[in-house]
């Protein structure tokens, strides 16, 4: 769990750069908050923890807590010019291809594992 703090602490240090500073700040802690007191609460049918009658939903924060982990960065990324045309030294275009490109990659992870998986339940 401190590596996903940090990853998180991270986070919150780069909200700075990009639009929805709070958003951002808001998700981190959230992730934080989680890594720090509620996986030990995720229950050995999940993998670790201990039975307890709130198993489920403490399941359902650490899948959150993993997607924020992932989407925050790659937002953070296209947003504060980091893949933009200054992204690659040999080849503008290549940085450009490689922000759009995780964009979209971004965009189909948010539906098939938030939405299909974790919501609708049909995988």
């Amino acid at each position: 769990p401190t590596i996903y703090v940090a990853n998180f602490i991270v986070m919150i240090a780069l909200s700075n750069r990009s639009p929805g500073k709070w958003v951002q700040r808001v998700l981190a802690m959230f992730g934080m908050f989680h890594f720090l007191f509620w996986t030990d609460v995720v229950s050995y049918k999940y993998g670790r923890g201990y039975r307890n009658n709130h198993e489920d939903a403490f399941h359902w924060t650490e899948k959150w807590s993993w997607r924020i982990g992932i989407l925050i960065p790659l937002y953070q990324n296209c947003t504060n010019g980091h893949w933009g045309r200054n992204g690659h030294w040999h080849s503008p275009m290549v940085g450009v291809l490689h922000r759009y490109g995780v964009i979209v990659w971004g965009i189909l992870f948010f539906i098939f594992q938030t939405i299909q998986a974790d919501m609708v339940k049909t995988y």
